[in-house]
This record gives C-alpha cells, sequence and structure tokens, in this order.
C-alpha cells in the first residue's frame, strides 16, 4: 500500500514538474509569428490594362489573422475612385464607407466575416500609363494591423 501511495505521488511530482518546466524553458521557433504567414494583397485589371480605357478593377485583400472588429481600408492611388455601384465581398458599398473622394474605401468587419476581402470597382477608366501604388490593411483602435501593398501595372496605347 505504502509502495502504491509513493508511485503515484511520484508520477504527479514528475508530471507537474515537467509542465512548469515547459513554460520556464524557451521554446525553439515556437512563437505564433513564425508560422503566421504574411498578409497579401492582388489586383488584376479583368478587360484591359490600357491607359484610359474602361475596365473592371478586382483588389483580393487577405489578411492571414483574425480580423476581430476592426476596419479594413483599401486605398488608392490618384485618378482611381471608388463609388456606390463597387463591391466588397458581393456587397455593394454604401457612401458612408467611401471616402477622400473615392480614393480610400474603409469598411467594418466583424469576427465572423470573411478571411479574404475582394473589391470589384465597376467600369473605371484606367488612368495614366505608369505603375500605381494600392495598399490595403486591417485598422483596429485606430491603429493599421497587417499592411499589405502591391502595383498595378498601366501600359500605354
Amino acid at each position: 500500500m505504502f509502495k502504491r501511495k509513493f508511485v503515484g505521488k511520484l508520477g504527479v511530482g514528475l508530471l507537474s514538474s515537467a509542465a512548469l518546466l515547459s513554460f520556464i524553458l524557451p521554446a525553439q521557433e515556437a512563437s505564433a509569428t513564425f508560422f503566421r504567414s504574411a498578409p497579401t494583397l492582388h489586383v488584376e485589371t479583368v478587360d484591359s490594362n490600357k491607359e484610359w480605357t474602361t475596365s473592371d478593377i478586382e483588389v483580393t485583400y487577405k489578411p492571414n489573422s483574425f480580423v476581430g472588429s476592426s476596419y479594413v481600408e483599401f486605398n488608392f492611388p490618384y485618378r482611381f475612385h471608388a463609388n456606390t455601384r463597387d463591391s466588397l465581398n458581393g456587397r455593394t458599398l454604401n457612401y458612408t464607407q467611401i471616402l477622400n473622394d473615392g480614393q480610400t474605401v474603409r469598411v467594418p468587419v466583424y469576427a465572423f466575416s470573411s478571411s479574404q476581402f475582394k473589391l470589384v470597382m465597376v467600369r473605371k477608366t484606367l488612368p495614366n500609363a505608369g505603375t500605381h501604388k494600392i495598399t490595403a490593411e486591417l485598422q483596429k483602435f485606430g491603429r493599421n494591423y497587417n499592411h499589405a501593398e502591391t502595383t498595378v501595372e498601366i501600359v500605354p496605347r
């Protein structure tokens, strides 16, 4: 009987010390940032990529993290303008979500929102030829998280 109690207490002691040491000892390559991938942003002109032509523009943003209660914000360069005909994940934009003369789109997202945001800009006249930078990010409590940027190349006629 004494032997059985001793073995039981020894087993509990070993388990608790192993758990305690696992918290104290540093883990190598086990941080959450090691396994999390970077946010991605992809821009595609559907019909044409020539200057001063009309085309749909699809912007896809994957923050690759938990969105929680935040805003997703898209920033466009000069001569790219969003309006209420454009849609995010199949829902048309409200006029309150379009800021800065259409160069900024800010939409609230919630915990059960999609993990991918697809903004479709309908029938846009493409600007002059060159490389134009588009950015997207999540905003929580006034801070920017998961910033991603890409460029779209507009070619001359």
